[in-house]
């Protein structure tokens, strides 16, 4: 992965194996950066280039951002589509006769329904299985750690949603060092490239690829 600034001389490259670490020191930009990620995130246009080999990233489709620890959630909306997708098509191809008898049952019991109050009831069934999936509220168990839950997350995400890389924008203080290490660890196991944004240095981490604009908009980088 890599991530490039028109205003900057430099690049960082990160990847699964080495994670990356943008700090950004004057709050101004770190502001701008955060902003324009965040726009990014919602399908609009922003000025930050993320790319891999000669492929430019989309970071509404391809990425996850985390701005708060707290609202991480595997139950969002987005992610728990790409989980139902699966579910349905599981249905669809493996159990596809216990769906056609639960619809069988319901046509029954609907038509005694109209029978018994003597109500001229129309009713349509659906094609699959996703209005079911909704009607149940079927939804995953969330880890009360913050941490695992973060975890899960990135997993399911990367595995129902194709997410390619994560992006964290100031959480890496709320974490030790071994947490932080973990955390790369898992990632790493799943493929998962993992920038940090931080307006403050932390300790670099055994191969972690940094890069500091400072308050006074000087770049240092290391590899």
């Amino acid at each position: 992965m890599k991530l490039a600034h028109p205003d900057w001389n430099h690049t960082l490259e990160w990847d699964s194996l080495h994670p990356g670490s943008l700090v950004l020191e004057h709050p101004l930009i770190y502001r701008a950066v955060t902003e324009d990620l965040v726009r990014q995130e919602r399908g609009e246009e922003g000025v930050v280039v993320l790319s891999e080999g000669s492929h430019l990233c989309t970071l509404h489709h391809e990425g996850i951002l985390v701005r708060d620890l707290w609202s991480v959630d595997v139950n969002a909306k987005k992610l728990l589509h790409g989980v139902y997708r699966c579910l349905n098509q599981l249905i669809q191809e493996e159990h596809y006769d216990r769906l056609l008898e639960m619809q069988s049952q319901m046509t029954a019991l609907l038509e005694k329904v109209s029978e018994e109050t003597m109500l001229p009831l129309e009713w349509e069934l659906p094609e699959d299985a996703m209005p079911m999936l909704k009607a149940y509220g079927v939804s995953l168990e969330e880890e009360e750690d913050l941490l695992g839950r973060l975890v899960d997350m990135v997993r399911l995400s990367n595995e129902y949603l194709k997410s390619r890389f994560l992006i964290l924008i100031g959480v890496r203080s709320f974490w030790t060092e071994a947490e932080t290490e973990a955390f790369c660890r898992d990632l790493a196991a799943m493929a998962v490239p993992v920038l940090f944004l931080d307006p403050v240095e932390q300790k670099r981490m055994e191969g972690e690829r940094r890069l500091v604009i400072d308050a006074d908009q000087c770049e240092l980088s290391f590899p």
